[in-house]
């Protein structure tokens, strides 16, 4: 199946769930028809090439009826797609898939809700749970592996580390995820030069890592 039969299944499957849910096109506002006149005219024009919104494996039907959900309705939801298999169970990456199908399809504002949606529910969970770490960390590489333009949701990640510093000092995988993303990821050491605390963070765990050795 080429990627836009793939989308178009995909995208055809989230416009049941739309209608299933309540949510029907024809109620929705002037602005909001426009806006899906603009995605379908997006989709149209790229045909051709093929619209590639499965170039990053984090995006599912999930995703998609998201994106759909929100162009006819304004309404930014996580909830998952009722027609379709289960959803990640990382709250934080659906966040990120929703961020990642925005992105391919040029939808700069429901890119910014992400990223607001995102950092919110970082910052909830790791002041509330002590198990959220792991978490934020899957959800760290889910947001660097995004391309393609400006990426604001990898530059939130280091704002949520920044923000939450005295959390991730006690957590000893904190040196490997930010390693790991340092030799595997181009933009990262970008980001780190611009945050002094990041970088001041990252020197004090790594002091004391080395103290102990």
């Amino acid at each position: 199946m080429s990627r836009m039969s793939y989308y178009r299944e995909m995208s055809h499957r989230a416009r049941q769930a739309l209608q299933l849910d309540g949510q029907n096109a024809k109620q929705a506002p002037e602005q909001l028809a426009t806006s899906a006149a603009v995605f379908q005219d997006k989709v149209h024009k790229e045909q051709a090439h093929q619209l590639d919104v499965t170039s990053n494996k984090l995006i599912n039907v999930h995703a998609l009826w998201r994106v759909i959900r929100y162009i006819y309705t304004e309404s930014y939801s996580t909830e998952a797609c009722p027609l379709s298999e289960p959803d990640y169970e990382n709250p934080l990456l659906r966040h990120v898939a929703l961020y990642a199908a925005a992105n391919e399809l040029d939808l700069d504002h429901l890119k910014e809700i992400a990223v607001a949606q995102f950092r919110s529910d970082c910052n909830y969970q790791l002041q509330c749970d002590d198990t959220s770490t792991k978490n934020f960390f899957d959800a760290i590489h889910g947001a660097f592996s995004i391309t393609g333009g400006e990426n604001t949701l990898a530059a939130a990640t280091v704002a949520v580390i920044t923000q939450n510093k005295s959390i991730f000092t006690k957590d000893a995988k904190f040196l490997d995820i930010l390693h790991s993303l340092i030799t595997k990821d181009a933009k990262f050491p970008d980001l780190l030069l611009g945050n002094p605390d990041l970088l001041s963070l990252i020197f004090r765990q790594w002091s004391s890592k080395t103290s102990k050795l």
